[in-house]
């Protein structure tokens, strides 16, 4: 009898891995805030964006972006992050904190985590 596979979607496969990452943080001690905030995109009308998991520990806020890759055949999770992701990142931030005054005068950090393979990597991004 042939083998079966589950053939999961992109959204299931990115789903999965947000799972993964909060996991990850929160045996490191930060809480949820939210997850999967979304906002529209400056200059793209009707065009919507998200932030995937927005943490807090102590003082400090901590957005981040969740890349899941099975494969490398088209690039590492890391590869799909330029400068147009990073920008959107940022505004939705700035808007998350418009809509959430009690985290104004956090220390933000922004880090991409990235499941390659079933192997974690973070990269830190940005600190403000």
């Amino acid at each position: 009898m042939p083998e079966q596979f589950e053939i999961l979607s992109k959204s299931s496969i990115g789903s999965q891995g947000e799972n993964i990452a909060l996991s990850y943080y929160q045996e490191d001690g930060w809480v949820l805030v939210t997850k999967n905030f979304q906002y529209y995109q400056k200059g793209r009308a009707g065009r919507r964006a998200e932030i995937d998991l927005i943490l807090k520990k102590d003082n400090i806020l901590l957005i981040v972006e969740v890349k899941v890759r099975q494969s490398n055949k088209f690039g590492t999770a890391i590869d799909s992050i330029n400068a147009t992701k990073l920008t959107n990142i940022k505004s939705g931030l700035a808007y998350f904190l418009i809509k959430n005054q009690l985290f104004k005068h956090f220390f933000i950090k922004i880090e991409i985590f990235c499941l390659d393979s079933g192997k974690v990597s973070i990269f830190p991004v940005h600190s403000l």
